[in-house]
């Protein structure tokens, strides 16, 4: 049983958000110049930020990537842990749903 590599998850999760309507979303390629830590990727919907850091199912962030998501929240940001399409899709649901 070949575990899912977590290129193909950050794969489908663009996919799916990006097949919501006035959904944009983008990877965030490292580099130098780049902030260490940030999310793998940044969505903006309705003219709110979302960050997903994609990890392979039993996988947690590493304490500067919780670091940078905690930056992205005091920001006012949406930041999520993700390990499926579906469950960035329920991030945006969420959001944009006012719970009763």
């Amino acid at each position: 049983n070949v575990a899912v590599k977590e290129s193909a998850i950050t794969a489908a999760i663009l996919k799916a958000l990006n097949q919501v309507p006035g959904c944009f979303a983008y990877k965030n390629h490292g580099s130098p110049m780049a902030l260490a830590g940030l999310p793998d990727l940044t969505a903006i919907l309705v003219g709110h930020a979302y960050y997903y850091e994609v990890k392979r199912p039993g996988q947690k962030p590493t304490p500067i990537q919780e670091h940078r998501m905690a930056q992205l929240r005091a920001a006012g940001a949406t930041v999520a842990v993700v390990h499926s399409a579906q469950e960035a899709l329920d991030t945006l649901t969420s959001h944009l749903i006012p719970s009763t």
